[in-house]
């Protein structure tokens, strides 16, 4: 008869509600949980792979500080490759692949209780949360360890030159002359300025 003050201390202290109609057959709860996961793995593998292409050396806005002890490339010393992106890259594809296969199992359960579900997602679960840990550890060192080129931005910006602007350009005078044809007068006149070595 303690049971529902059990779960309302225990569910304080661990910062989560009660849930009101509790049901051993509902997997809503743990399929959120798990897509919330694969949604966290899925931002965090678009940053760093932005955050990895920008470190190309033809780009080079950001790069790593990993130390002198760290090796950037086994065959060209001179490299810097980038070492945290990958591995963020790598744990939010396995993440991914974990969390996503589970949450789509929901729609099997029976009405009655079904073991082998309760199984896959207890056993998702244990996989899945050590790993979305090991995830954010690592997407915190990423950030940290990055230093950002300011000199580079301002280089490939500039290296457009006046072209840049061309979008303003055309949203201005789509005003007058409508959108399509403000875009083909622009592209145009870019065509024609970058012919005649204009940048």
């Amino acid at each position: 008869d303690k049971g529902p003050e059990v779960a309302r201390t225990l569910g304080t202290l661990l910062g989560l509600e009660v849930v009101h109609v509790p049901c051993r057959t509902a997997m809503d709860h743990l399929a959120h949980y798990l897509l919330q996961l694969a949604l966290f793995s899925a931002t965090c593998s678009k940053i760093a792979r932005e955050l990895t292409r920008l470190q190309a050396d033809e780009v080079a806005e950001v790069v790593e500080r990993l130390g002198d002890q760290v090796i950037g490339s086994s065959t060209m010393p001179q490299k810097v490759n980038p070492k945290q992106g990958p591995k963020v890259l790598e744990l939010a594809a396995q993440l991914r692949a974990v969390t996503l296969v589970a949450a789509m199992d929901m729609a099997q359960p029976e009405q009655e209780g079904d073991g082998v579900a309760s199984n896959i997602f207890y056993h998702t679960l244990h996989h899945a949360l050590p790993l979305g840990h090991e995830l954010a550890r690592e997407f915190r060192l990423l950030l940290d360890c990055l230093e950002i080129r300011t000199e580079a931005m301002q280089a490939i910006l500039e290296s457009s030159s006046e072209k840049i602007c061309s979008e303003h350009v055309m949203m201005r005078l789509a005003e007058h002359i409508g959108r399509n044809e403000a875009h083909r007068v622009v592209k145009e006149a870019v065509a024609s300025s970058t012919a005649s070595g204009g940048r």
